[in-house]
């Protein structure tokens, strides 16, 4: 089973990673590794179930995003639903994501082990679909 991912790195560490491994164990400490974790934006999925992808977007100050597609459903990780409207540039090309929708990264780093596990939202999460989201909310996939 082969996990395919791609990271992108904002502000001084421009640039990206892409690669891929056979355990789900392992992408933790890779993102922790990798400095994603201070910000930028990444994907992730598995070979044999491309439909199912898992994007993040992580700020030093905000934690992690998680945006997950299983099929044709879209899950948004939630962390603070009073802040759904308060909407935050997460990259260099001024892309916004409700502040919200931030979850600690000690918090996102096992959903991530858990989603390249089983391709499946981890119920130890709070998940809201797009539609939930105020009309002044913003997220990206």
């Amino acid at each position: 089973m082969k996990l395919r991912y791609s990271l992108t790195f904002s502000g001084t560490s421009n640039g990206t990673q892409n690669g891929c491994t056979d355990l789900p164990g392992a992408l933790p400490l890779l993102l922790k590794q990798s400095g994603i974790l201070q910000g930028g934006t990444g994907y992730l999925y598995k070979e044999s179930q491309p439909q199912a992808q898992i994007f993040l977007a992580a700020a030093a100050d905000l934690g992690v995003f998680l945006g997950l597609t299983a099929g044709d459903t879209v899950y948004l990780s939630l962390g603070d639903a009073d802040a759904l409207t308060d909407c935050v540039s997460i990259s260099d090309d001024d892309t916004q994501i409700s502040r919200g929708l931030f979850i600690p990264a000690k918090i996102a780093l096992p959903v991530i082990r858990f989603f390249a596990e089983t391709g499946q939202p981890d119920p130890a999460v709070t998940w809201i679909s797009p539609e939930e989201l105020p009309a002044e909310g913003s997220y990206i996939i």
